[in-house]
């Protein structure tokens, strides 16, 4: 049937896999923190009913901005330029930064606007992030480095080991 050595090989191919499958949107989860300038994003899972069964998902419940890059980067006016480029959402100039940044932290923006047109599920980024539901960008930014160093390469060296 299979050894020992072979079922050994293959749990660690499924390690260095499972990492890899969560690492697009690790990506570009960090992408969304990088661009709104965020120090971390709580994640917490939800459960959910529809017409056949129970269903888990995720959604952002609050974030913490880091306000030395927002400043660094143009505060409220970078915030307005990003908003509109990048997520279609348009900020009234009478709008303060606070205005501004208690919207992004509102579940309107968080879950109705944001998350639903990210293709990100945040369930692989909390996974990825040792099932840690805090989020910080410092963090996920080793992680993702972590396992484009040391996770995609061992996969590889262990894939081409089972062709060989």
């Amino acid at each position: 049937m299979y050894t020992l050595a072979q079922l050994e090989q293959a749990r660690n191919i499924a390690s260095a896999a499972f990492s890899a499958s969560m690492l697009a949107d690790a990506m570009e989860f960090h992408r969304f923190m990088d661009h709104l300038c965020l120090a971390s994003a709580k994640v917490c899972e939800e459960q959910g009913y529809d017409d056949a069964s129970y269903f888990t998902y995720h959604e952002i419940r609050s974030i913490e901005f880091d306000t030395a890059k927002l400043t660094a980067k143009g505060g409220l006016d970078y915030l307005k330029r990003v908003l509109s480029e990048e997520f279609n959402t348009e900020i009234s100039d009478d709008d303060s930064l606070d205005d501004v940044l208690d919207f992004l932290n509102s579940n309107e923006f968080l879950n109705e606007e944001t998350v639903s047109d990210m293709s990100v599920d945040l369930g692989d980024v909390v996974r990825i992030n040792s099932h840690n539901e805090v989020v910080e960008f410092d963090e996920l930014t080793v992680i993702i480095q972590k396992t484009i160093d040391e996770d995609l390469p061992a996969l590889t060296e262990k894939l081409q080991g089972i062709a060989a």
